[in-house]
């Protein structure tokens, strides 16, 4: 979000003031993202789901008919993926990845990421539009 702030162009003796745009890309707005990342959200739309995993730092996606990425101990390699009704594009480099999908999708699509936290995963629930999780941060 940007912060208003004004400078004077001693040049052409004018001020231009810059203004808030909010999330929602209206300039003047004061809507702000939710702990989900989503839109003048209550930040319900994600949640902690305490559990046993056991594989190391990754990302996993997976609909509703258990179709999957990443998951099931197998690490895949990048490419294009058939999930909740969309396309999922996964890239890895090295240790950095990432999911991208443009929906709108047909079932519910989980992203899970294993943020090396004890027995916890965040799970971000994807109804639609375009979404791509770069990060995801656990918030209790």
């Amino acid at each position: 979000m940007l912060t208003t702030s004004c400078v004077l162009d001693f040049v052409k003796w004018s001020t231009y003031c810059l203004q808030k745009i909010g999330c929602d890309g209206i300039i003047g707005s004061s809507a702000r993202e939710d702990r989900c990342g989503v839109c003048n959200g209550d930040g319900h739309s994600c949640k902690i789901v305490k559990g046993d995993f056991n594989h190391t730092k990754g990302r996993a996606m997976k609909d509703s008919t258990k179709r999957s990425i990443n998951s099931d101990w197998k690490i895949e390699l990048p490419g294009e993926f058939q999930l909740a009704g969309t396309t999922v594009r996964y890239v890895r480099r090295g240790l950095w990845e990432k999911m991208s999908a443009k929906g709108p999708t047909k079932t519910p699509l989980y992203l899970m990421v294993n943020l090396s936290c004890r027995e916890r995963w965040c799970v971000c629930v994807l109804g639609g539009g375009v979404c791509v999780c770069v990060s995801l941060s656990c918030r209790e």
